[in-house]
């Protein structure tokens, strides 16, 4: 009996030995690796482990909105160099939206990279659909600019979205007949009247490049962008009524235009001499011979709006490693180079140069990087198209 005894009290040490084990102390237990997402995300993870974890993908989907030829060409250039297809998809901007968000509850979405309109940015970060912050994970993200990393059409983007192209808004005039533009909102005042009928923006309603020029006006009249950034406040919307002042006393001296296109029509027809409108495609539309060559742009003092696009990775992309080379290899300088010599839109990083024979169709890069500013949040924007209708067209 004695020796069952011992038996017994040695079985029962070796259990508790046991439990205690395998209950004890952080340092007794071996901690779970980290899943690929953390290893991305991490911000300390060698950029050669990506580049190793990227190319276990064959192939990944990216859509886009526009520039399906350019993408292709540079995607071609990426499979030469890192062995991964890039199948571009062109598809319009909300479509693809709406494909991210009822894919979202799958395990694997069926995009992996995505080229999205800046208003889509905070729309798809509050609905879960994007994967980050990535801004840590992307070499090419440290040489970006700064206020359009920062923020997409006035919201915090927070590393979830890095700018490809940065694009802007003008005026554009004819030199030919205006030899010495006016180079502030005042001294467009000042022109305008003197000049009746021969200045021309659009409703803000129907096109950019009058919401570019309104949203000017209310930063000039009212102290500046910084506070229509972050968070919204209704307060600030009532003080606007400097603006509507304003864009009424030169009302009787403009003409109003339908879009961005009828914009440029008048300007060239020669019935007005200048006209807000994107760079963009004042320059595509004079290469197009659809304007003079004598059409020039310029950006007013104090400020004016400027525009951006960008790249993001879908919360449940099936090949965010290969993703993220991707939009690295996007933000490289030769390959921003390619977007500014065909499309005339201005690189997102900071750091390269615009070569000359297309330099000299832009505005100076000086100007563009002191002058441009960046938009507001959405709500403003819903706000001043709104009260554009009531108090200035409607008055």
């Amino acid at each position: 009996m004695q020796k069952y005894k011992w038996i017994g009290l040695l079985l029962a040490a070796f259990l508790l030995a046991s439990l205690s084990f395998g209950c004890g102390g952080g340092e007794q237990q071996a901690e779970a690796p980290p899943d690929n997402e953390e290893i991305l995300l991490s911000g300390e993870t060698d950029w050669a482990k990506i580049e190793e974890m990227a190319k276990e993908s064959p192939e990944i989907t990216f859509y886009t909105f526009t520039y399906k030829d350019i993408f292709t060409e540079i995607a071609s250039e990426f499979e030469s160099k890192y062995g991964i297809k890039v199948n571009v998809v062109l598809a319009e901007a909300n479509p693809t939206y709406q494909k991210v968000l009822a894919e979202q509850n799958n395990p694997q979405g069926t995009i992996d990279a995505w080229f999205m309109q800046a208003s889509q940015v905070d729309k798809a970060k509050s609905a879960q659909l994007l994967f980050g912050p990535i801004d840590m994970a992307i070499p090419n993200a440290q040489y970006l600019e700064p206020t359009a990393k920062m923020y997409a059409e006035g919201t915090p983007i927070e590393g979830y979205a890095l700018p490809l192209r940065l694009n802007q808004a003008v005026i554009a005039y004819d030199s030919a007949k205006v030899p010495d533009p006016p180079k502030s909102f005042s001294e467009l005042e000042k022109w305008v009247e003197e000049n009746p009928q021969k200045f021309t923006y659009c409703d803000p309603n129907r096109g950019g490049s009058g919401q570019a020029f309104v949203n000017s006006v209310i930063y000039w009249l009212t102290g500046g962008a910084d506070q229509y950034l972050g968070e919204y406040d209704e307060q600030k919307v009532e003080s606007w009524g400097t603006v509507w002042e304003w864009l009424n006393k030169i009302e009787p001296y403009v003409v109003y235009s339908s879009n961005n296109n009828d914009a440029l029509d008048k300007l060239n027809r020669g019935e007005v001499f200048m006209a807000a409108a994107w760079e963009d495609m004042v320059i595509t539309a004079m290469n197009e011979g659809q304007l003079p060559k004598t059409v020039k742009s310029i950006l007013l003092e104090p400020g004016y709006i400027g525009g951006a696009d960008y790249l993001a990775v879908p919360a449940n992309a099936k090949n965010k490693a290969a993703a993220l080379l991707w939009i690295n290899f996007l933000l490289e300088p030769d390959i921003q180079s390619k977007f500014v010599e065909t499309n005339y839109v201005y690189p997102a990083r900071t750091d390269i140069s615009i070569p000359p024979a297309v330099a000299e169709k832009m505005l100076p890069l000086e100007q563009f990087r002191k002058l441009r500013q960046p938009w507001g949040l959405p709500q403003y924007k819903e706000k001043y198209n709104e009260l554009w209708l009531k108090n200035v067209a409607g008055s």
